[in-house]
């Protein structure tokens, strides 16, 4: 959101792009049983390459908005995306310990963390 960032109302650019975040993420457990491994391999790496410009407006329209609160919630906001963090780090350490001896342990346990991404997503557009 660099060019013309002024004529955009933040909040909408923050919605957008958590809507954005959340339908390209669910689309990575569900290609997980339509395409085949080598497809697979090109289509999470570019989901990926795109969630990553989509989250990174997202912390920019997040610190932009933040930038206009009082300095306590400016606070608060860097201590939650250290926490999301923290949290989403602890979710797949635990995935993987405890879907390791499954034979499709890895699969599942991505599924999983995309899974709680999603929802997280939802929920944050829903309650921004």
């Amino acid at each position: 959101m660099v060019i013309y960032a002024e004529k955009f109302n933040i909040k909408w650019s923050i919605i957008i792009s958590f809507s954005i975040c959340a339908i390209m993420t669910s689309f990575i457990p569900i290609s997980d049983f339509i395409f085949t491994e080598t497809d697979l391999y090109i289509i999470i790496l570019s989901t990926s390459a795109c969630l990553g410009f989509f989250n990174a407006v997202n912390v920019s329209n997040l610190v932009a908005f933040v930038n206009n609160l009082p300095e306590k919630y400016i606070v608060r906001s860097i201590g939650g995306q250290a926490t999301g963090g923290i949290l989403s780090s602890i979710i797949r350490i635990t995935s993987k310990v405890i879907l390791a001896p499954h034979p499709n342990g890895i699969r599942v346990g991505g599924t999983i963390t995309f899974g709680i991404i999603v929802v997280w997503e939802i929920i944050s557009v829903i309650f921004f």
